[in-house]
Parts: structure tokens; C-alpha cells; sequence
């Protein structure tokens, strides 16, 4: 049987417009300077720059359309695609009609920055994306285990709503050979997630969710991948690196 094709409700949403985004993140994508990119972001740990990116209107629209998209699925009796093999709750926003703006968020929005402030992750050749958006609540997810991300760059941007805890903890950056090692203190660090608020970090960055405690956190996840950086290695995140400080140890 064919699966139904679901239609968005607000249109105006398959367009990555400037509208869709912060006024800041904007001016400076388009200034595109080196001294504007640090004027939008901080760097709050080692591997990980923090920024304005999405519009409240946006947030708000993509919330209701998640919500429609979800009614939509019921009424047809239709199961979503989830996400990943971690993350019970959410939709790829394919689903939803939403892979072409999200490449566009990437290529012509994200891709500044991410050669600016990625490119031995492969941030200069990113081409292509997985985009789909997580949600912890009291009765669905409420944790994130330990792991690192099929990308070579991820973006995470908080949509809402009212939430305590679900922090995201980081634990330094790793190849695949060396991702179990232990963190040292200096690597160890968690983000407070705000509405409005996004981060990058490279793939390879271990990362998981502390519980949450009360409330109900959606964010939207894009992991943007290099087929460049995968020819030339067999796995996103191989070893050894310059990246990796295990293999510059050795």
C-alpha cells in the first residue's frame, strides 16, 4: 500500500525565508565576515558556538504544523518516522514536506558558519542533511543516552516550550577509536537549552540529555553530512585525527 503524502498547512513555511530567522542571524550571514560570525556567536565550551537562529513566529508555525502533521497521522492511522534508533518521540521533517527548506537552512544559511567554524569536520563540503525534530515530555522521552551523531556537523535549536531539566551534556570530542575513553574536567560541560537559542558541534562531540524534570522541550536537529568527508573516510568519525586529542596523544 502507498503511504499518503501529508500537505502542509501553512504553506508559507516551504520557503527558508528571512522571516523564518533571527535578524541578527541574518545580517550577519550576510555581512559574511569573520568579525561578524563573532559577533553573532559565543563559543560557551571548546567545539561549540551558540546563537540567535530562528524567528518566534517560525517556532510558533513549526510547532502547530507538528501538531497537525501528528493529527494527520492518527486520523489515517499512519506511524511517523521516528527520527533515529534513540529517539521515540518526534518527526523527520521530510515527512512533513520540509526537506527543502531544511537544505536550504543548510546551504545557504548554516553552511557560512560551519566553514568558518568547523572545517577540519568537513564544515567547508557539508551537501547534503537528516533533519527532524526531538521532544522530551513527562510521558514520552525524558532522557538522551551517551553517543555521538551521524553527521559532520549538528545543529540543535530549541522551538519551546516550558521545560526544567533535559540539558544537554557534552563529553569531548572523539574518533571512533577512542569513544569510550573517559572525558577529562576541562570536557565536560552541559547546555541549558532556550527558546530561540542554537548551538553547532561537530558530530564526533559526545553528547547525551540529562532527564527532564517537569515541562515538555522540542527541538529541531539537523545533522549535516560531507559526502566529500566520507570518501575519504570509511566512517564520519574514523581515526586517526587532528581532531581527536586520544590520537594526537599517541
Amino acid at each position: 500500500m502507498t503511504r499518503p503524502s501529508y500537505s502542509l498547512r501553512q504553506t508559507w513555511l516551504s520557503d527558508m525565508t528571512e522571516r523564518c530567522l533571527d535578524p541578527a542571524f541574518v545580517r550577519a550571514v550576510q555581512t559574511g565576515t569573520h568579525e561578524a560570525f563573532e559577533a553573532l556567536a559565543t563559543r560557551p565550551h571548546p567545539g561549540v558556538i551558540e546563537f540567535p537562529l530562528l524567528s518566534a513566529e517560525y517556532r510558533e508555525a513549526l510547532l502547530r504544523e507538528i501538531h497537525a502533521f501528528e493529527h494527520w497521522c492518527r486520523h489515517r492511522r499512519v506511524g511517523p518516522v521516528r527520527p533515529n534508533s534513540m529517539n521515540n518521540q518526534g518527526v523527520v521533517l521530510a515527512e512533513l514536506g520540509l526537506e527543502g527548506p531544511m537544505d536550504e537552512l543548510l546551504y545557504t544559511w548554516l553552511s557560512p558558519l560551519t566553514k568558518w567554524a568547523f572545517p577540519e569536520h568537513g564544515g567547508s563540503s557539508l551537501d547534503h542533511q537528516h533533519s527532524f525534530v526531538v521532544e522530551y515530555a513527562e510521558n514520552g522521552d525524558t532522557d538522551l543516552g551517551f553517543h555521538v551523531d551521524d553527521s559532520e556537523v549538528t545543529l540543535n535549536a530549541c522551538l519551546g516550550l516550558s521545560f526544567e531539566g533535559a540539558e544537554v551534556y557534552f563529553r569531548g570530542v572523539r574518533c571512533d577509536a577512542h569513544r569510550e575513553d573517559p572525558a577529562n574536567d576541562t570536557e565536560v560541560w552541559q547546555w541549558e537549552p532556550t527558546a530561540g537559542r542554537a548551538i553547532l558541534h561537530a558530530g564526533a562531540h559526545r553528547h547525551g540529555v540529562n532527564p527532564l524534570r517537569s515541562g515538555r522541550r522540542v527541538n529541531l536537529i539537523v545533522w549535516a553530512r560531507s559526502v566529500r568527508h566520507r570518501r575519504v573516510h570509511r566512517a564520519p568519525h574514523e581515526g586517526p585525527t587532528t581532531w581527536c586529542p586520544r590520537c594526537e596523544a599517541a
